[in-house]
């Protein structure tokens, strides 16, 4: 929790050193995702988070979560694979 704080005063101060209207954060961990959106959020602007790195796939109820690749298969640029 320390790391976090430390981390949202840092994306905060960071924020405020640069005349920007709204960022866009990128992180890959459970530290540093609360930490780049409490400083985005104190700083009070709009910002979208991107999640980056690997991250391993989810469950829910006994099911595979994907990632919603139907709509491109359903254009025809991906390969169909069997369900």
């Amino acid at each position: 929790m320390l790391y976090r704080n430390f981390l949202a005063m840092e994306t905060e101060e960071l924020l405020r050193s640069h005349p920007v209207d709204g960022a866009v954060l990128m992180g890959g961990c459970d530290k540093t995702t609360p930490g780049l959106l409490m400083g985005a959020f104190s700083m009070g602007i709009p910002c979208i988070y991107l999640p980056a790195g690997p991250m391993l796939r989810g469950n829910w109820r006994g099911n595979v979560l994907r990632l919603g690749l139907r709509r491109v298969q359903v254009l025809g640029r991906a390969p169909r694979r069997p369900a």
